[in-house]
């Protein structure tokens, strides 16, 4: 083996250990972050600072254009975004992780259907708060922000009429993009 070629060797063995190395850090990452949203206050604030990223991106300002944790009455949606006119729009940001990730480790499809029936629950809860009657101005519907599509997606794929039923209650499930 020449000179370059041993060179070559050694710049293959040292990028190889650097990638090694990258997948042991990516891995241990992964794990923190599965950790965490496990636990429900994290998975909360994943899901808001989410739905606040999506807002700013949009352009909008918190505090002008939309305000976070407003207090009304019993209840305290996620997210009121002020609309011309003096219209609001409620939206709550929900994180249902427990079954879907249940559902994910085992690929169980009862567990895919407790994930559906968890986001179906949200649905129903969002709808008996009847934010257009406490809220002035507000829209007839509240938004139900998810913050991954493959929640939304996997809750789709269990209960195929989820997304219409959620749609009569005037409740629109809806994530990042």
């Amino acid at each position: 083996m020449d000179a370059a070629q041993k060179h070559q060797l050694d710049w293959v063995i040292s990028e190889l250990g650097l990638s090694q190395k990258t997948g042991r850090e990516v891995l241990a990452a992964t794990q923190k972050l599965d950790t965490a949203l496990r636990s429900s206050p994290t998975r909360g604030s994943w899901g808001e600072l989410s739905l606040r990223r999506v807002l700013e991106m949009s352009g909008l300002t918190n505090r002008i254009d939309f305000l976070e944790q407003m207090q009304v009455g019993p209840a305290r949606p996620d997210v009121v975004v002020n609309l011309p006119g003096e219209g609001a729009l409620v939206i709550d940001a929900k994180v249902p992780l427990d079954a879907y990730l249940k559902a994910i480790d085992e690929e169980d499809s009862s567990a895919l259907r407790a994930h559906a029936s968890a986001v179906r629950s949200h649905v129903n809860q969002l709808a008996n708060r009847r934010y257009s009657e406490v809220i002035a101005g507000s829209l007839d519907l509240v938004v139900l922000y998810m913050p991954s599509e493959a929640l939304i997606s996997a809750s789709l794929e269990a209960d195929p009429a989820l997304f219409d039923d959620a749609l009569q209650k005037g409740i629109i499930v809806a994530g990042p993009s």
